[in-house]
């Protein structure tokens, strides 16, 4: 499906861990609208609620912009805490 057709946001978490570069790749070649990387919040842990805040910022962006899709992906890491 593609979801450039429809009014929904896709996220989608992948296993890196420090493979953030091909991420970034994977996420261009697939037009993702965001992709979160671990190597962005250089080895601190990160919260479940501080990754849904940047998500919910960018779905706000793209409403903005009328655009009511997206794909999200979000790469996981030993280092990413429940919160």
């Amino acid at each position: 499906m593609n979801y450039l057709l429809v009014t929904s946001w896709y996220i989608i978490t992948v296993m890196g861990q420090q493979a953030g570069h091909l991420a970034l790749g994977i996420g261009k070649a697939a037009a993702a609208t965001l992709t979160i990387i671990p190597e962005e919040y250089r080895g601190r842990k990160v919260v479940f609620s501080e990754l849904c805040d940047v998500v919910e910022a960018a779905i706000i962006k793209r409403r903005a912009l009328g655009k009511d899709y997206g794909m999200t992906r979000v790469v996981s890491s030993d280092r990413t805490a429940s919160s």
